[in-house]
């Protein structure tokens, strides 16, 4: 079986060229490659193997997180001298082709993505994203993690889905929007938002975004004609009468201080934020210039309630799914790739590091 993986330098080096790859992060270089590794074995009958089912893997896709996993990783590689890996990846999409013995909801054929529910256990099944390893082509997943899907869903897309359906809709449920509602999305161009947009489209509200830089203006507004109006925070250009009742904000490390400071956030608002920006050593920001009491002053004086959201319930995944489903799923795919494709480029392109990635991008294997 295949994989994307952190590799050791030794075995770096015993990789075609094509398929590996430097990623620059900080001051250092994240050795990657997609290798080739012996099949998953997976004995059905085994006891310990009864709740588990063998997914095999038709795509996958990386995602932010994805960028604390391969530090986390390198840091363990990088001094060792023998060959050794750590696969990546935290969605995908795949067939059933084992169940265990007392699985009841899957069988074998199932088209599956994993369902990434936070918090709360299921029968002892720890709560959070099933795998770290999603790129994996073979992998043994706990029946709980994963969602049967219906199988008209483009590969390309239900590669994509999970984090940021489960995200997004559980967001959106926390948001209580109301028709008269100024709702504000910041960093519109990262997935999260883009799922937040698309859910988003069948809700009766006033929306606004506010990007960082000012880019994909124009790709957002065509995607997304129900915006009202699109704003920059470089540029400091919201409009004097122009506040919000609600901020959906993937990351509140960049936005919250200046939507408080500024006062567009109205009383008796929510902030709703899933994650912050800076998450390596390197790109942490420096915030002694912050004034945490002031911060604090105006969520107390103002009644603002600061919402941290970690994915999401099983419901929200299905429901998202449901929602999407209305809208034939048109979720916003920046663009494809497969085992024919130089590896380099599928890694820069998911993190943006060559161009205005718009959407998400995707890693398929084979077709259905």
């Amino acid at each position: 079986m295949k994989s994307l993986a952190v590799l050791s330098p030794s075995l770096f080096q015993k990789v075609k060229v094509s398929e590996r790859h430097i990623l620059k992060m900080d001051n250092d270089g994240i050795l990657l490659g997609f290798i080739e590794t012996e099949d998953t074995y997976f004995d059905f009958e085994s006891k310990e193997n009864s709740l588990v089912v063998l997914v095999r893997k038709l795509g996958f896709s990386l995602n932010y997180r994805d960028f604390s996993v391969m530090l986390w990783a390198w840091s363990k590689l990088k001094s060792i001298t023998y060959d050794s890996y750590y696969s990546i990846g935290s969605e995908f999409c795949g067939i059933v082709e084992s169940v265990g013995n007392e699985v009841k909801e899957l069988k074998k054929g199932d088209f599956v993505i994993p369902d990434c529910f936070y918090p709360g256990h299921k029968l002892g099944v720890s709560p959070g994203i099933p795998t770290n390893h999603g790129s994996k082509e073979l992998e043994i997943i706990h029946n709980l993690k994963l969602l049967k899907i219906n199988p008209k869903v483009p590969i390309h897309t239900a590669a994509t889905l999970s984090i940021g359906v489960q995200t997004a809709k559980s967001m959106i449920k926390k948001a209580t929007i109301k028709p008269e509602h100024n709702v504000l999305i910041t960093s519109p161009s990262s997935n999260t938002s883009l799922f937040l947009l698309t859910l988003l489209k069948s809700v009766p509200c006033n929306l606004y975004v506010l990007s960082f830089k000012g880019g994909n203006h124009n790709k957002i507004k065509e995607s997304f004609p129900n915006i009202v109006e699109l704003y920059t925070l470089k540029k400091d250009e919201i409009s004097e009468d122009v506040t919000f009742d609600i901020v959906l904000d993937p990351f509140s490390d960049t936005y919250l201080e200046h939507l408080l400071s500024t006062n567009k956030v109205n009383f008796g608002g929510k902030y709703i934020s899933c994650g912050i920006h800076s998450q390596s050593p390197a790109s942490i920001k420096d915030f002694g210039n912050t004034n945490l009491p002031i911060l604090l002053s105006k969520l107390i004086t103002q009644n603002i309630a600061y919402i941290g959201n970690c994915l999401g319930s099983t419901e929200d995944l299905k429901e998202g799914i449901k929602e999407l489903e209305a809208l034939e799923y048109n979720v916003i795919i920046d663009s494809i790739y497969d085992e024919t494709c130089d590896i380099k480029d599928f890694i820069e392109q998911s993190f943006n590091k060559n161009s205005s990635r718009f959407g998400k991008v995707s890693f398929l294997y084979r077709y259905l």
